[in-house]
Parts: structure tokens; sequence; C-alpha cells
């Protein structure tokens, strides 16, 4: 898979996992490795309607990314796993609306 295939198939999941309550609206990343980068949604996107152009490109060696983004913190942790985890290709990660009321109350 190349990276605009990635893009592509990050942008269907993130629909599908909206419809099925996965994930809501903005509260979640998804990415995917290829190679020695990842595809990854950035922080605000909305997951149901994202597109391909939304999406951040990281190189997992430097974690420079081909557009500025506010969620360095999720490429930090999922560079981390890909570079722990090599047989890792897909990571999600959600913020739960409830956990985050909670944690912010």
């Amino acid at each position: 898979m190349n990276i605009e295939q990635a893009k592509h198939a990050i942008c269907e999941w993130s629909k599908k996992m909206t419809r099925d309550g996965i994930v809501s609206g903005n509260y979640g990343f998804l990415s995917h490795r290829v190679g020695n980068s990842m595809v990854i949604t950035p922080k605000g996107v909305d997951l149901e309607t994202c597109t391909p152009r939304d999406l951040v490109v990281v190189s997992l060696d430097d974690l420079s990314a081909n557009k500025k983004d506010s969620s360095f913190s999720e490429q930090i942790l999922h560079a981390n796993i890909y570079k722990k985890k090599k047989q890792f290709q897909v990571l999600v990660h959600s913020h739960s609306l409830n956990i985050m009321t909670a944690s912010k109350a």
C-alpha cells in the first residue's frame, strides 16, 4: 500500500468506525504505517467527513510531517508504537466523550 492508498483507506475506516460508534466526531485518531512513514488523522478533523487532503504524513524516523498539525503528542504515541511493534500496520485510539467530560470535571 502506498501513501495515497493509505489516506483513502483511513478515510473509509474513519467513516465506518463513526457509523459503528467506535469513534465519534473528532474524538479519535487513526493511523496507517507505510514503510518508514505513517498517515494519521489530525486533531480536530471530523472523522465522519475526513478527506485524504485532511490527513498528515509523518516520518517515523524523525517525526517530520508534511504539514503543521496540533496533534504532535498523538503522532509521537503512534510513531513509538510502530517502532516497537513492527508487525502493527494500523492503529486506532479514541478519546471517549464520556472520559473527556469526566476528566475535565
